[in-house]
Order: C-alpha cells, then sequence, then structure tokens
C-alpha cells in the first residue's frame, strides 16, 4: 500500500515539475511525505474554466405591412380615411402602390397602405376615366390651350378647402378638367358666373377655372366654400 502511494506521489511530483529526488528523502510514513503528498496533489488539480461565447440571436422578422382589400364603390378618399385617419393623403396611397390611375381601382384590390409619408410634389393626377370620355366625345374639352400640359395637381384638399370626397367626386383632382353638361370646369368644378363673381377668379385674367393655375382654383374655391358655409355649392 505504501508503495502504490509512493508511486502515486511520484508520479504527482512528475506531472507538477517537482524534483523527485526531494521525496525520496522523506520517510514514506511521516507527517512531512503526507503533508508533501496533500501539496502536490492540489498543485497538480487542474481548475477548469467555462467560457461563454453568445451565439448571435436571428434578426426578428419585419411587421408586415398594413394592407386594405378594396371595398364596391370605394374611392382612396374613402380609405385613406379609414386607414390613415384623414382623407388627405389618397394620392399617398396612390403613388405607393404604383397604381396608374388613383380613380380606377376594382373591388378585391389589395392596397398596401404607407406607413411613413410619401413624397407627392409633382405628381400628375391623370384625369378620371370619365373624364376622358367626355373629352374623347368633345375634344374642345379635354385640355384648355392656356394651360400647360406639364401642369400637374398637389390633390390638396379639405382643411379651409372643400373636402377630398367633394373633389375626388367632381374632378378627381383634374385641374383641367370640363363638365360636358356645363361650364363648371377645373379642380372643383367651378361654373364661369360663379368663378368669375369670386375675387380669386375675377383678378385671374382668365374666364374658366381650368384655364387657372391650382393655387388660383384653390383659393376661389376656398371663397365659396367659406369654412364650410358653402358647402351646399357642390352637389358631390
Amino acid at each position: 500500500m505504501l508503495a502504490s502511494k509512493k508511486t502515486l506521489l511520484i508520479a504527482s511530483l512528475a506531472t507538477a515539475g517537482v524534483g523527485i529526488v526531494s521525496i525520496n528523502a522523506l520517510p514514506e510514513d511521516s507527517d512531512a511525505s503526507r503533508v508533501a503528498t496533500s501539496e502536490i496533489q492540489a498543485k497538480s488539480t487542474t481548475t477548469s474554466t467555462t467560457i461563454v461565447v453568445p451565439v448571435p440571436q436571428p434578426e426578428p422578422e419585419p411587421e408586415p405591412a398594413p394592407t386594405h382589400v378594396v371595398n364596391a364603390g370605394e374611392t382612396l378618399v374613402e380609405i385613406s380615411s379609414a386607414t390613415l385617419a384623414t382623407p388627405d393623403r389618397w394620392l399617398e396611397i396612390s403613388v405607393h402602390n404604383e397604381l396608374a390611375n388613383p380613380h380606377v381601382i376594382t373591388p378585391g384590390q389589395v392596397l398596401t397602405i404607407p406607413e411613413e409619408p410619401v413624397d407627392v410634389s409633382g405628381v400628375e393626377v391623370p384625369m378620371p376615366p370619365w373624364e376622358i370620355a367626355s373629352a374623347s366625345a368633345d375634344p374642345s374639352r379635354s385640355r384648355s390651350r392656356s394651360t400647360p400640359a406639364s401642369q400637374t395637381s398637389s390633390g390638396r384638399c379639405g382643411g379651409d378647402l372643400p373636402s377630398c370626397s367633394v373633389m375626388e367626386c367632381e374632378s378627381g383632382g383634374s385641374l383641367t378638367a370640363h363638365n360636358p353638361t356645363s361650364s363648371a370646369s377645373g379642380k372643383w368644378q367651378i361654373i364661369d358666373p360663379t368663378w368669375k363673381g369670386t375675387e380669386a377668379g375675377a383678378n385671374s385674367g382668365v374666364s374658366s377655372a381650368a384655364d387657372a393655375p391650382e393655387h388660383v382654383q384653390d383659393a376661389a374655391a376656398r371663397e365659396i366654400y367659406a369654412g364650410g358655409a358653402g358647402r351646399s355649392q357642390w352637389t358631390c
């Protein structure tokens, strides 16, 4: 038994790098031998260290963009009101979804609703199909010669102007729209006598709303609307 202990001690000393001769000089069963054995065993004990390596977590999947399924008879103005809490962003929905004509949407069509504002500056609002048909029947009403073909509508509506639903119904936002059965024209479909009766129209130098820039058409509509008191001037 003592021989085996000595053998184990020598092996431990060799592992710890301690000279073996010194341990041979000690009596096998002496206190010093036992102390030396304990110290060598303590020194030869290996301390394990656990290294925690963080595992990269996958990026969370982005939330899907909100969508709206078009119902029968809906317009972008109504969809804008329902999904974005304002009718004024109807043109943003059109641009965001790359619609060829914002006046042409079909039941069941899925539209993506923009979560951030969409730049619609310089976006030309095409004529509604019914206006295109009228223009085809009467080319003189298609576009005033005094109004540049490149003139675009901002789609501005609501607030101190008539509501967006009025604009959408009357002209679809087209600055050069003409009513085939009356003199009503422009973004707000103002008839010529009413146009001339407004300060903006009288000072515009043109006889019809469709011949004036958008800001003048808006100014005339603002006068007529009068903060809502003149809402009855529009039948839409």
